[in-house]
């Protein structure tokens, strides 16, 4: 596999994006008659959609493995490991939560593509096609790694990428700033997640996440309100690779064991929906 790598504009892109999709709810309101102004509701449902994009990558230090050239058509291929860094695309989200005064609770769902890796670092020696376990993980106990200078970005083909599937049950503390025609908001917010990568044989990781950043609410009417949001999201689990292997080649590269322990994720997000109020 070889392509172009992922580069920082994306997520300057999503937050010009998150910045024009605020000033445009702001300059709504200011042009709409006054309206009557509601507040938060005692008890309501909301729904969202949006989307998000990764900042950091959650698999980290994985194996990607190069076949070498074979004599024989019917001979499996030796493998050149090395290991790189499966890089966080962009997501589609969904959302669904109970409103309670200042408090939300409710599911959240994640979907983030995993669009291409970056390599860091090489292995010195080829390993045998039996060190290729049935999950597509591999064994490369003994292996040395040497840094590579710069690194290697490259694409997955489209037929071949995975997907990051991140399902979350928490809730938001919202703090208020009410006006006429449109309620600011600050929210914070926690959630238990539960990661899932979709590839054969796949295990899901159970972790914590936390977000906040800044939102609005535009009142249609008394019963319904349009719903803004832009949030800045971490997440952490236990790791999603096997430990033994995780932990082993942070030795080998330098790197302390402890990150061994822990898969984490930094995104943004941007979301819309409504707010219905029940009373």
């Amino acid at each position: 596999m070889s392509v172009q790598g992922r580069q920082i504009q994306p997520s300057l892109i999503l937050a010009a994006r998150a910045a024009l999709l605020a000033s445009v709810a702001l300059g709504w309101a200011t042009l709409l008659p006054s309206v009557a102004h509601a507040d938060p509701p005692q008890f309501g449902v909301e729904v969202g959609v949006g989307a998000a994009l990764g900042l950091s990558p959650y698999l980290r230090n994985e194996v990607v493995a190069q076949p070498l050239p074979t004599s024989g058509t019917d001979e499996r291929p030796w493998i050149i490991p090395s290991l790189a860094h499966i890089e966080t695309g962009r997501s589609v989200a969904a959302s669904l939560k109970l409103v309670a005064s200042n408090l939300t609770a409710g599911a959240s769902l994640q979907v983030f593509d995993l669009p291409s890796f970056t390599t860091y670092y090489r292995g010195d020696r080829a390993l045998p096609p039996t060190r290729q376990r049935a999950d597509g993980s591999v064994d490369d106990s003994g292996t040395e790694y040497a840094p590579l200078s710069p690194p290697i970005n490259e694409s997955i083909p489209s037929r071949l990428q995975d997907s990051l599937i991140v399902v979350g049950l928490g809730g938001d503390y919202r703090i208020y700033w009410p006006d006429e025609a449109i309620d600011f908001f600050i929210p914070i917010g926690a959630e238990i997640v539960l990661t899932h990568v979709t590839r054969p044989a796949a295990s899901n990781r159970l972790g914590l996440a936390m977000s906040t950043g800044v939102g609005a609410v535009l009142d249609i009417n008394s019963r319904i309100g349009l719903v803004f949001d832009a949030r800045l999201h971490a997440l952490a689990t236990s790791h999603y690779g096997r430990r033994s292997d995780s932990a082993r080649r942070a030795a080998a590269i330098g790197e302390s064991t402890e990150a061994a322990f822990f898969s984490t994720l930094l995104y943004a997000s941007a979301n819309i929906g409504l707010q219905f109020t029940i009373r």
